[in-house]
């Protein structure tokens, strides 16, 4: 698989490009065909799962719900802890914001690879893994063109949590998001040809997309330092693009050996975007003079909560999806599942840790059990799906719900109500309904190719 780089012409012109207001450029996208869902028996739910037409759409809007929750969680936590820094700073949430879609960015291309491994890269559930990896790509150009220090003059300033939207992002006709955009998206495709060459286990293909993805890392580290005025370190940046390359490559391999190995890689490349976006956000908003810091303890906070909140959804959708491409019907375990599993208790014990300003070892301990509780409940919802059990769905939604009020109570006393037990209840509400919602868009997409 001998090829030219496909992100090196548009890197070179946004190398040229960066710092110059004006360069129009266009491009075009295409969307995952639609799934038809099966008839399903009538919920009376107390929380209804939120209807989404498409899976991986489903599981982004999922995951969506989870940034305004962790930012509610980090200003409790900072007002009871007496944390140093603004967590609600223009600042702040721009690193919240390049978390959510860097880690994002990381579990739908551990997705994508499982749709790969299990249905061929031009199935219809691939297409439409791709689909949403493409729209978290032009998400994340959208805000780096916000925070570029020469974006084009009809650009917003940043706000302080960058909007949630997939628009294009050179409605303004920018060269340099563009370019960037079209990097990245060479930079995507590369790891799809990774996670086919994996599936194939085609170790020259493999070798050969690794060193090309090696040089993007370091032609996209200078591109990078261009868009941010020179407050960024190209050695940095590239420093920290090798980690999560690699990490997700590795992740991409063993996800097509299914050794069981593939979810912790997979968890420590979105480790890896965690400290990406850190990165960025150090720079871009140093070259913006944002208010703020983005380095402050309190901003650091909200950004951990940010990623483990997210990568919560993300890793609970990964365990349905490996369960449901790896086992026959009526099974709801195999090597991958389990270790799908174990990734998603390990984000419960990060959790649980991330508390330790004001929460006691005894108190972690508490949260920790329950937290669990509630991701059984999850994952059982999930397995009544399968069975097309409505009552038993039904009652771990209950279970969910009775949840909310275990948590508020819980973090209310920690914070000394710094954290009132109706928020976290209503930010419980919503990711319940999503995520449940969710689930049940992987059900559509996934289930009638598995015979149930």
């Amino acid at each position: 698989m001998q090829r030219t780089p496909r992100w090196s012409a548009a890197l070179a012109a946004l190398a040229l490009c960066a710092g110059l207001a004006g360069c129009g450029s266009g491009h075009s996208s295409t969307r995952g065909p639609a799934v038809t869902a099966p008839p399903r028996p009538v919920s009376t739910a107390v929380i209804p799962p939120t209807d989404y037409a498409d899976a991986f759409a489903g599981a982004r809007a999922a995951a969506g719900e989870m940034p305004p929750f962790a930012q509610s969680l980090a200003a409790g936590l900072v007002a009871a802890a007496g944390t140093t820094g603004q967590v609600a700073s223009t600042a702040a949430g721009v690193r919240a914001r390049l978390t959510q879609l860097l880690v994002e960015h990381v579990y739908l291309e551990g997705m994508l690879a499982a749709a790969v491994n299990h249905k061929g890269e031009n199935d219809a559930l691939s297409k439409s893994a791709q689909a949403s990896v493409d729209a978290n790509a032009k998400a994340l150009a959208k805000v780096l063109k916000s925070l570029s220090v020469a974006p084009s003059s009809s650009a917003p300033a940043p706000t302080p949590t960058p909007p949630a939207t997939d628009a294009s992002t050179d409605d303004n006709g920018d060269r340099t998001s563009s370019d960037f955009l079209t990097a990245w998206r060479a930079h995507d495709a590369d790891l799809l040809d990774f996670a086919v060459a994996a599936k194939e286990k085609i170790n020259a293909d493999q070798d050969q997309i690794r060193s090309n993805l090696g040089d993007w890392s370091q032609a996209t580290s200078h591109a990078l330092k261009s868009m941010a005025g020179g407050n960024l370190r190209s050695t940095d940046v590239r420093y920290v693009l090798d980690k999560y390359v690699g990490a997700l490559t590795d992740s991409m391999d063993s996800l097509g050996k299914q050794n069981g190995k593939g979810y912790d890689q997979l968890r420590k490349a979105a480790a890896n975007a965690e400290t990406v976006a850190a990165t960025l956000a150090r720079a871009f908003t140093r070259g913006q003079k944002t208010a703020g810091n983005s380095d402050d303890d309190a901003s650091a906070l909200r950004g951990r909560q940010t990623y483990l909140l997210t990568e919560h959804v993300w890793l609970t959708d990964t365990v349905v999806m490996a369960a449901w491409t790896h086992t026959k019907a009526g099974a709801e375990s195999s090597p991958d599942a389990n270790a799908a599993k174990l990734a998603l208790d390990d984000n419960s014990k990060d959790l649980s840790a991330s508390l330790s300003d004001v929460a006691n070892p005894r108190q972690q301990f508490t949260f920790l059990t329950s937290w669990r509780t509630h991701v059984n409940s999850e994952l059982d919802y999930a397995a009544a799906v399968r069975a097309a059990n409505t009552h038993r769905a039904d009652a771990d939604v209950a279970a969910l719900a009775a949840y909310r009020s275990t948590a508020g109570s819980f973090f209310a006393e920690i914070t000394d109500q710094k954290l009132t037990a109706a928020a976290v209840s209503a930010a419980l509400s919503d990711h319940i309904a999503a995520l449940t919602g969710s689930i049940q868009a992987l059900a559509t997409a996934l289930l009638p190719a598995a015979g149930t």
